[in-house]
């Protein structure tokens, strides 16, 4: 794993440009956007919150916007005494269309990664961001 590290260090590095291999829309069809509103939190939540928000808007991994949709934050308590930001999307995920297409059979995934050296089924970064 160190060597892997080592070797693509750059893939790691806080900021840069978003990639341009993939671009996702959501369909939602014509349905009016959702919005929830926040839920409440206390006054150290809403500080951890503060602070989360200031990190990731620091590092490039979120950006400010102006949308139509809403979806409330969630802060979950990670092992290690941070806390992680999460979205409920539940509402979204209700007027979403689902995509169409199939998923790749688990078998011929494998077939095709028979050369491959290294395999992994985590995200080496964060996770979730």
């Amino acid at each position: 794993m160190s060597y892997l590290l080592e070797k693509f260090d750059s893939i790691f590095k806080p900021g840069g440009d978003p990639t341009p291999y993939a671009e996702h829309h959501i369909n939602t069809e014509k349905h009016p956007p959702v919005s929830v509103p926040p839920y409440r939190m206390t006054p150290m939540k809403k500080e951890l919150l503060r602070k989360e928000i200031e990190y990731l808007l620091e590092k490039d991994v979120i950006e400010e916007c102006v949308f139509d949709y809403g979806a409330p934050v969630v802060l979950i308590p990670k092992p290690d005494g941070k806390t992680r930001l999460c979205i409920d999307y539940r509402k979204l995920n209700e007027i979403t269309v689902p995509d169409s297409y199939p998923l790749p059979r688990m078998d011929d995934l494998l077939q095709s990664a028979k050369h491959t050296t290294f395999m992994s089924t985590i995200d080496l970064k964060s996770g979730y961001h």
